[in-house]
């Protein structure tokens, strides 16, 4: 099968953002003055609070290798979060100091030397904005130390202190807010 027909059919995409983009309404004010916005129906008022689930929690397995696999996903994934965050704390440095060098040249090139400003911060921005996504991961973690604890003492298994403490090792705290500094 052709690469071209596994893809969806295409609609005027401009007439669908603009009808899209035109159902936004304002819901409501966040304290530094920016409103939120979400997709309700024309007919609703822009004030009526939408109801949101709270985020729900993938079930965790009833047994040792189900939770160590899913350790391991977990892992896994805070290991390419941290080549990503390492990779885009290169790049703002690069990006820093290129601009300590070209320093003097800032009123001679006023907006090239503000779109550099801008790159080291959007990179900044990028950077931070995998916080979310470690801070579930480890999180997960968290919960999984807590269900191989629950899990051992519903075997009758004596919950070691080493275990524990690998568990804790394993979140690298330390290691994640020297990342994000």
């Amino acid at each position: 099968m052709a690469p071209s027909e596994l893809r969806p059919p295409r609609t005027n995409s401009k007439g669908s953002l603009r009808s899209f983009v035109s159902g936004l309404w304002p819901t409501k004010s966040n304290s530094d003055g920016t409103q939120k916005y979400s997709a309700v129906a024309k007919d609703q008022s822009p004030t009526q609070e939408q109801p949101q689930a709270e985020p729900e929690l993938d079930q965790l397995p009833d047994s040792r290798e189900g939770l160590e696999g899913r350790l391991n996903y977990h892992l896994s994934e805070l290991d390419r979060l941290r080549r990503m965050v390492a990779k885009t704390n290169e790049h703002m440095k690069e990006a820093m100091y290129r601009l300590d060098v070209q320093e003097h040249l800032k009123d001679k090139i006023p907006y090239a030397y503000r779109t550099l400003y801008d790159l080291a911060v959007s990179l900044r921005m990028q950077r931070d904005s995998y916080k979310p996504f470690v801070a579930f991961h480890r999180g997960e973690i968290i919960r999984i130390a807590r269900a191989r604890e629950e899990l051992d003492r519903r075997q009758g298994i004596e919950v070691r202190e080493s275990t524990r403490a690998m568990y804790k090792k394993l979140d690298r705290g330390p290691e994640w807010a020297a990342l994000f500094s």
